[in-house]
């Protein structure tokens, strides 16, 4: 987290309440969200966004 206030958007997660889109955060409204609520499709596209260099990364740091 970047600044554990929700501000920076770092920690957002989309989830469905009563049918409709709302965005939680994990440093305020977390760091524990139902997982059955969480919209997937959205989140795990942003969530690995980063992959490929983080992949690198660990490679680079021996964390292979």
């Amino acid at each position: 987290m970047v600044d554990a206030t929700g501000m920076c958007g770092a920690c957002m997660v989309p989830v469905n309440i009563d049918g409709k889109m709302v965005r939680k955060h994990a440093c305020i409204d977390g760091p524990e969200l139902d997982a059955h609520i969480i919209d997937w499709d959205k989140f795990l596209p942003r969530f690995l966004q980063f992959r490929k260099q983080e992949d690198e990364s660990k490679v680079r740091h021996g964390f292979n």
